[in-house]
C-alpha cells in the first residue's frame, strides 16, 4: 500500500475535534513535502505510528492558535508581568484579577506561543468565563 494514501486513511479515522480536513491536509501536505525521508523509514514503524493522535493533537493546536488570537481572547489581556531577576514568576494578566504562568515570556508573541504549546484549551476557555 502506499504510504502516503496509508497515512490519509489513518488520519480520516481520527475523531473531529476543530477543523479536522483542514488539518489533515496540513499534515499530508508536510509528509508530502518529505516523500523521501518518509520512503526511507522501515514500513514496520510507518504501521505503528499513532497518526489519528497525531491528527487530534494538531486538531487542539489549531484551536488553541485561533482562540489566543481571537478578540475574545485579547479583550481579557490587561497586560504582562515581568520579573526581570525572575522570569520563571512571568505572568500573563488578566482582566478579573485572572493571571497565568508565563515563564520566560517577556512579549505578547512568545506568551502566545507558551500558551499554544504548554496550556490545555478547556483551561484557555475557562479563562474567558466570568
Amino acid at each position: 500500500m502506499n504510504r502516503i494514501k496509508f497515512i490519509e486513511k489513518k488520519l480520516n479515522e481520527a475523531p473531529s475535534i476543530f477543523k479536522k480536513n483542514i488539518t489533515n491536509k496540513m499534515i499530508l501536505d508536510e509528509y508530502n513535502k518529505n516523500i523521501n525521508r518518509l520512503n526511507n523509514i522501515d514500513i514496520e514503524k510507518v504501521l505503528k505510528f499513532d497518526f489519528a493522535k497525531q491528527s487530534i493533537l494538531e486538531q487542539e493546536k489549531q484551536e488553541k492558535k485561533t482562540f489566543v488570537n481571537s478578540k475574545k481572547f485579547n479583550s481579557l489581556i490587561i497586560g504582562i508581568e515581568i520579573h526581570k531577576f525572575a522570569p520563571e514568576l512571568n505572568k500573563l494578566a488578566l482582566k478579573g484579577e485572572k493571571q497565568i504562568n508565563t515563564p520566560q515570556c517577556t512579549n505578547f508573541e512568545q506568551i502566545k506561543e507558551y500558551l499554544i504549546n504548554n496550556i490545555s484549551i478547556v483551561k484557555l476557555k475557562g479563562l474567558t468565563i466570568k
